[in-house]
């Protein structure tokens, strides 16, 4: 599995090394809930790198039925 691209004009050892202060607790702002998860997955694998974890940003879709979906993703 590829890598995701660099984001925001960060490179991948720019991501890493934030990735490596998750690790350690070192991280502040945010959404405490999604940080405490990043790093809880970098604490459970020492050869995580952030730059190569999928599915970080996302959002959450809530609709009464399917149709409804489908029309709010249209």
């Amino acid at each position: 599995m590829a890598a995701p691209p660099a984001i925001a004009g960060l490179s991948r050892r720019q991501i890493d090394r934030s990735g490596e202060r998750l690790r350690v607790g070192a991280a502040d702002g945010g959404r405490l809930k999604c940080l405490e998860s990043i790093a809880g997955t970098l604490e459970r694998d020492s050869r995580m790198r952030l730059s190569r974890m999928q599915d970080i940003p996302g959002c959450r879709l809530i609709a009464q039925d399917k149709a409804e979906q489908d029309e709010i993703c249209a």
